[in-house]
């Protein structure tokens, strides 16, 4: 099945069950997890039961279990439109003109 048929809630559950399996796959303990992403056991417990965490204690998560790479096909990369690739190139030093002696 693909990822897009299955709703939010069983992601959610696939995703918290991937982080479970890799902390026990490393050996990790909840509160050394904590301590490696610096949550709180709390925080670590609550996600492991099913209770909602933010974003960015999902990202300390991930980093802490070495999976932070996976959010990178999430960032876009923005490259500078030729516009701004001219204007950059072109642009005017820092240093000022000498002036022409009379």
């Amino acid at each position: 099945m693909g990822l897009h048929l299955i709703s939010d809630a069983e992601m959610y559950d696939r995703i918290r069950d991937g982080c479970r399996g890799k902390r026990l796959a490393l050996g990790l303990t909840q509160s050394e997890l904590a301590r490696r992403s610096g949550l709180s056991l709390r925080t670590i417990k609550k996600f492991e039961l099913g209770d909602s965490i933010n974003l960015m204690s999902l990202m300390k998560i991930m980093r802490a279990l070495g999976e932070f790479n996976r959010f990178e096909a999430l960032v876009p990369v923005v490259e500078a439109s030729p516009r701004q690739q001219f204007l950059t190139a072109n642009a005017p030093t820092s240093r000022r003109p000498r002036r022409a002696k009379l």
